[in-house]
């Protein structure tokens, strides 16, 4: 009986209805404070997403830049220092640095990075620059496949023919560098490979992915040829298990030639060699 008359008495009321008041103030304080805090949230994700765009910007463009100071110095590697031999490139090399066109927009952060801090450190000019137009890729190709080389561009695979000798050009790339656009090219592409001996053009005859240990790609075909490598798949997380390989055959060169003679009458040779189901035309 004591206990229904207690809980029936005003001061119990006014106890919960005090106890529910604070309740569903505290409920309503921490309500706006955690919708205040989520919108700080918001705005601090909001700056930090613009300030890595601006840095992601900023070092694309710095490494556009680098990349054409290669293929710059490749082209004055090219055509030699000023002397009273005046030695001009082949049209097709003419101005190169002027027409480069790079899209850094598939590259991954990592890969602008260390192409950013590669150029930091002295390195071997480039011994050629390859060109795929249909896709826009325009990359120095170094003498090596080290870090530093594949950072800054793509590597002559050693073991393979050199750059504008006989044999089947092996050259490697980053997946996500420069070699990622290689995921647009098709069989027919054309492919223009810049060497110190003159311009030659291939022709995309096959595409295929291969196991890491089937190097047999690189072995030498019954014509001239090139061979781009890069790891697949293009976007895999970790150490990609397989490699994209695109292959293509000798199309037409233009050689580059000197003259012994020294003076104003010196000037640049172009031959081309049509090359028609293996035999030279």
């Amino acid at each position: 009986m004591a206990k229904g008359v207690s809980a029936g008495c005003p001061e119990s009321r006014n106890l919960r209805a005090k106890k529910h008041r604070a309740s569903a103030a505290l409920n309503l304080l921490g309500g706006n404070l955690g919708t205040k805090l989520l919108h700080w949230i918001e705005f601090a994700l909001g700056v930090a997403g613009v300030v890595l765009l601006g840095i992601y910007a900023a070092v694309a463009l710095d490494s556009f830049a680098h990349s054409r100071v290669a293929i710059q110095e490749f082209s004055a590697q090219v055509s030699g220092p000023p002397s009273t031999e005046e030695v001009r490139p082949s049209a097709n090399f003419t101005d190169i640095s002027h027409e480069v066109q790079a899209d850094f927009s598939l590259w991954s952060a990592k890969r602008i990075a260390a192409f950013e801090k590669s150029w930091n450190t002295n390195s071997n000019l480039p011994i050629a620059v390859l060109r795929i137009p249909k896709i826009h890729l325009e990359v120095p190709v170094f003498d090596n496949t080290g870090v530093q080389s594949l950072n800054r561009g793509a590597g002559w695979i050693p073991g393979t023919a050199a750059p504008g000798k006989n044999g089947n050009v092996g050259i490697a790339g980053h997946r996500d560098g420069f070699f990622r656009k290689l995921k647009y090219v098709a069989r027919g592409d054309e492919i223009v490979l810049l060497t110190r001996e003159g311009t030659e053009t291939f022709r995309v005859d096959r595409i295929e992915i291969v196991r890491p240990e089937q190097t047999s790609v690189l072995k030498p075909r019954a014509r001239r040829s090139l061979t781009l490598v890069t790891c697949y798949p293009f976007y895999y997380v970790g150490s990609a298990p397989k490699r994209f390989v695109v292959e293509g055959h000798l199309e037409s060169e233009v050689q580059i030639t000197k003259s012994l003679e020294v003076g104003p009458k010196t000037e640049v040779e172009s031959t081309k060699d049509t090359f028609q189901g293996g035999i030279r035309q």
